[in-house]
């Protein structure tokens, strides 16, 4: 993540802050359905940055396999807020090209939503 942050382009970074919008948009709309695909993007434009495309689009396999496999719908509307704002933390760490606040966020990130998944499918 540090080489990639070191790196970071304004492009990039407007890439990733389009991706983060319209994952906001679609909390605050209350999209269900669309709301995986954003999300996915969101993640895999954060793989993108460090510019292997090959990472990238096994990131969206997996992350595709995890939904259809286990059909996580219906995201409660509390826990779609809680990834508003970690994705937002994660983007203000990367824009101030902070690397330990984004590793760390991105950690506290992928946690939380490990803890969710597992919560529904064996909870």
């Amino acid at each position: 993540m540090g080489k990639a942050i070191r790196r970071l382009t304004t492009e990039k970074l407007e890439r990733l802050e389009r991706q983060k919008r319209l994952y906001e948009n679609a909390v605050v709309d209350q999209v269900s359905r669309g709301r995986f695909t954003l999300d996915q993007e969101f993640h895999a434009c954060l793989v993108q940055m460090a510019d292997n495309l090959y990472l990238a689009d096994y990131f969206r396999e997996i992350y595709q396999r995890i939904f259809l496999r286990h059909r996580i719908e219906g995201l409660l509307a509390e826990r779609a807020r809680k990834v508003v704002s970690e994705h937002h933390e994660i983007f203000e760490a990367i824009s101030l090209r902070d690397v330990e606040r984004a590793r760390e966020s991105i950690k506290l990130h992928i946690k939380a939503g490990k803890d969710y998944i597992f919560s529904i499918i064996f909870g």
